[in-house]
């Protein structure tokens, strides 16, 4: 929590509560800032060695919102794709028993055991998976990213309030 104290002259409660929209401008100003900055924190994680990218959809889902209500004033950097949960935490998904088909590739009569896509596979085989579990390793990016920017986030905000105060002592 931020709190301030002001101790300044008679009059100055009309001044501060007539700046109080120049305040919250500045206060909003920078929560947009900030999450933003976040959001690429975000997504540079998901490019680098926290996940291994396939196709980069959790990576492109990552995006800011923000919300500012009368006094509320709220960021939040996050994705709505399903298995983005067990990538952050950690966790165990039960896989059902199914029928797998796996794509190679063959030159010269010899098949790769390297997956290939569909697209790039002459070679298609099938097989009978079991249920089982799958442990996942929790892999953090999104609380791992707001522990890193803490002390930006405490500051900027402090900065930005700081520097709207001041305006209204000038």
């Amino acid at each position: 929590m931020i709190t301030a104290k002001i101790t300044k002259g008679a009059g100055l409660g009309k001044q501060f509560k007539d700046s109080i929209p120049n305040i919250q401008s500045g206060v909003q100003k920078e929560i947009m800032r900030l999450a933003l900055k976040m959001t690429t924190l975000v997504m540079t994680k998901l490019s680098g060695d926290v996940l291994k990218v396939r196709t980069g959809r959790l990576r492109r889902s990552i995006h800011p919102e923000w919300d500012f209500e009368p006094g509320v004033y709220r960021a939040t950097v996050g994705t709505n794709v399903e298995y983005a949960g067990i990538h952050e935490y950690g966790g165990i998904i039960h896989a059902k028993e199914r029928i797998q088909k796996m794509y190679f590739k063959a030159k010269d009569g010899i098949v790769s055991r390297q997956f290939v896509k569909k697209s790039k596979s002459n070679f298609m085989q099938e097989a009978q998976r079991k249920a089982h579990d799958i442990h996942m390793p929790e892999r953090s990016y999104l609380r791992s990213s707001l522990r890193e920017m803490n002390t930006e986030i405490v500051t900027g905000l402090q900065a930005a309030l700081v520097k709207e105060i001041k305006e209204i002592l000038k």
